[in-house]
């Protein structure tokens, strides 16, 4: 199995959409490879063509064929291919002779299949090279010693098992199988053997799916020097290989954000690949795979390559339709990565038809506890989860916890009832996802003692995560805090993770209020940085973060200079690489804005706050929270002055936004957030006599809004406090 789902998730929760760049160079290489109708057709169609007409476009044109030739270019005889035919029965005979570890045999039989075809197609011919490739390895496994064919026989043996483990969705069983079958070739063949190069292809494979990415990068690397040299640059077997490079490049430039270069470079892989393949072999399934996940890699590098990544993926499910049947597990991948690509682009009306139509068929095909399954089940969750179907999507999650009772206890089944946790989350069950996920807590324990460290952090720092964007401060915490301990106890060659995860704390200590605590972590975690970065400048945005929360955290402290001299870093960075228009780096303005109204420096507070205002109504897209902060940051200011009323209209301006775009904020952020501008309230109109019954009112609601948190467990320190004495 060699089809991977282009999964929208990058943790195992929830998935992210990117800010996508153009690629303006590679549609002229796809023009050289696409038969002359294509490329003529999809040059002169307009934009946003609907999915229907564009399926009859793809759907239109014959499958490109394989056709032989002779080297001088001439049709085979009708004896030629009769040739031709004996000539693959005896490659499969070779390799069923092999797989008995009959390798004399199978020698022959490979010989006599290179002789026909070098006489028939010539010897750079694809099929040609094959057959002499096998000829020669079997040819020198039959003369070694009876113990060195007997470890070839078992690696072949243990590359099979892998092959049927990767199959059957096993992926960590059958890296271990992999790892055994490369060491027992490499330990009786040269080590540039064309045998070395797939079995590096296939560990390869493997560690993709396990997102070993770094691993997988390396092994890849092999792999392609390998093949390149034995099969030649425009091999099928090097296009397998290029195809793999593609695919990994993908998920490699989708960590973290959009990597452009590494996105370039997938687009480019996977390019030749397609032009190899049907250079050789046609439109094949191999075919339809490398152009799926071209397209694929075009929907992730902006809007003017949708239609492309459109049309693609389309012919890739046609051709794998008329190749492998309407109900194969490939087609099923199709279905699944076209309805990523609609979803990434913003047209959503498709998706569930498709995910549920791919859910189908992975069931019929592969079995109910395939990987594939539970991939699409958890897609599909995750779309109905985006839709506020919450009902819907617990249901597929609760289907794949019950479906793990039996299994053993492995990432997979202790990352699904983390899932599971999330959605009852999501859903407004907050006693429901706390109590699985102090289940998935306790799991994710024993994963660790297994041996599965790194497993059982990510999945720690992913319910943290999801619980403090649930508000959920204290049981963010305790996950997080256990996952930083289990950093220090496990090592790991991965110094920014670890680093990044303290630097996590400490923000969360901020929200319980543990700020000596947090100025500690956080301190930490920017030397750190500094010290990782080095001469990386880029890497310094990784400073913004920390350097933000850790200005708050002396603010709070009352250490108005430290905090200042944090916040101007801040600023710098912002304005250095996101640039002075960009809505975080107004953030850091209005930050700083603060800081200066605390330390009566007023008419550089307003110049901040009005530049930062500026910025967020120049901006594109509108801003509620950035909009919402300046509001609040200026009526600070007017009260610091003794303007109260003006101080008091702008916080009412300000409650005003809350309430007129409820749908851009979740409801327990937007409930927070009235909180804190009603305490604002509340304080600033504390002398003044003409707002006695507004203040009533505000305080009677600040009240409702702090118990409907409390019932929610969503409280952060501060509002703790205020529960107690809402005003002066």
């Amino acid at each position: 199995m060699r089809d991977r789902i282009a999964s929208m998730n990058n943790s195992m929760f929830d998935g992210r959409s990117l800010r996508c760049v153009n690629l303006p160079r590679l549609m002229i290489t796809i023009g050289l490879f696409l038969p002359s109708t294509v490329a003529q057709t999809q040059a002169t169609q307009p934009n946003g063509l609907d999915y229907a007409t564009l399926l009859k476009k793809a759907s239109e044109r014959p499958l490109a064929k394989m056709v032989l030739k002779s080297p001088s270019g001439k049709p085979l005889s009708d004896e030629q291919r009769a040739e031709i035919e004996n000539s693959n029965k005896l490659m499969a005979d070779a390799k069923s002779s092999r797989e008995k570890s009959d390798f004399s045999a199978a020698a022959s039989q490979s010989q006599k299949a290179f002789e026909i075809r070098n006489r028939i197609l010539g010897p750079r011919h694809f099929l040609t090279i094959s057959a002499k490739i096998l000829a020669q390895s079997m040819d020198q496994w039959g003369r070694l010693p009876p113990e060195k064919q007997q470890k070839l026989s078992e690696a072949d043996k243990k590359s099979n098992s892998a092959n049927a483990l990767y199959e059957g969705g096993d992926y960590r069983a059958a890296q271990e199988d992999a790892n055994k079958a490369l060491s027992l070739y490499e330990a009786v063949l040269p080590k540039d053997n064309a045998e070395i190069g797939t079995a590096l292809l296939l560990l390869s494979k493997i560690k993709i799916d396990l997102r070993a990415y770094d691993e997988a990068d390396e092994t890849l690397r092999r792999a392609v020097r390998i093949t390149e040299r034995a099969y030649g640059e425009n091999h099928p077997q090097t296009a397998l290989t290029l195809d793999r490079v593609g695919w990994l490049r993908f998920f490699q430039a989708r960590q973290g954000g959009l990597d452009r270069t590494k996105a370039l470079a997938s687009a480019e892989a996977l390019d030749k690949a397609v032009s190899i393949f049907l250079a050789t072999v046609g439109e094949n399934g191999d075919y339809a795979e490398s152009l799926d996940n071209l397209g694929t890699t075009l929907a992730t590098l902006g809007k003017d390559q949708a239609q492309k990544a459109k049309e693609y993926k389309l012919r890739a499910l046609v051709v794998r339709r008329e190749v492998l049947g309407p109900e194969a597990k490939d087609t099923g991948v199709s279905l699944s990565n076209l309805a990523w690509t609609y979803e990434q682009l913003g047209e959503d009306d498709k998706v569930v038809p498709m995910r549920k139509q791919a859910l189908a068929i992975f069931e019929k095909s592969l079995g109910p506890e395939h990987a594939y399954c539970y991939l699409e089940r958890s897609n599909l969750a995750r779309v109905y989860q985006v839709r506020k179907q919450y009902d819907e999507a617990i249901k597929l999650h609760e289907a794949m916890v019950k479906l793990d009772e039996d299994a053993k206890l492995s990432p997979e089944t202790v990352g699904r009832l983390a899932g599971l946790g999330a959605a009852y989350l999501r859903a407004g069950r907050i006693t429901d996802g706390i109590r699985t996920f102090s289940r998935t807590h306790e799991k994710a324990r024993a994963i660790y003692t297994d041996g599965h460290q790194q497993a059982a952090i990510n999945i720690l720092q992913n319910m943290a995560r999801i619980c403090e964007g649930s508000r959920l401060f204290d049981e963010a915490v305790k996950l997080l805090e256990q996952a930083v301990e289990w950093d220090k106890q496990s090592g790991t060659n991965d110094e920014i993770s670890p680093t990044l995860r303290v630097r996590g704390l400490g923000s969360l200590y901020i929200q319980v209020g543990r700020l000596e605590e947090a100025r500690e972590l956080l301190t930490k975690s920017l030397d750190r940085i500094r010290k990782l970065a080095g001469k990386d400048q880029r890497s310094l945005t990784r400073l913004m973060i920390p350097l933000y929360d850790l200005a708050i955290v002396h603010e709070r402290l009352g250490d108005l200079d430290e905090a200042e001299k944090l916040c101007e870093e801040v600023l710098r960075l912002c304005e250095s690489y996101l640039g002075s228009q960009n809505p975080l780096t107004a953030r850091a303005m209005i930050r700083l804005g603060r800081i200066n109204t605390l330390k009566k420096r007023y008419e550089m507070a307003r110049f901040l706050l009005k530049d930062a205002e500026r910025i967020f109504k120049s901006s594109k897209e509108p801003n509620l929270i950035g909009d919402i902060e300046s509001l609040r940051e200026q009526a600070q200011l007017h009260a610091a002055e003794g303007e109260t009323e003006k101080a008091i209209t702008l916080l009412r301006k300000a409650l005003q936004r809350c309430d007129e775009y409820p749908e851009q904020v979740d409801i327990i952020h937007r409930e927070s957030m009235q909180t804190e501008i009603l305490k604002e309230l509340l304080d600033a109109s504390d002398s003044d006599a003409a707002a006695k019954t507004d203040r009533q009112a505000w305080r009677k609601q600040l009240m409702t809004l702090l118990g409907n948190l409390k019932a929610k467990k969503a409280l952060n320190a501060k509002q703790k406090e205020w529960m107690k004495a809402p005003a002066n």
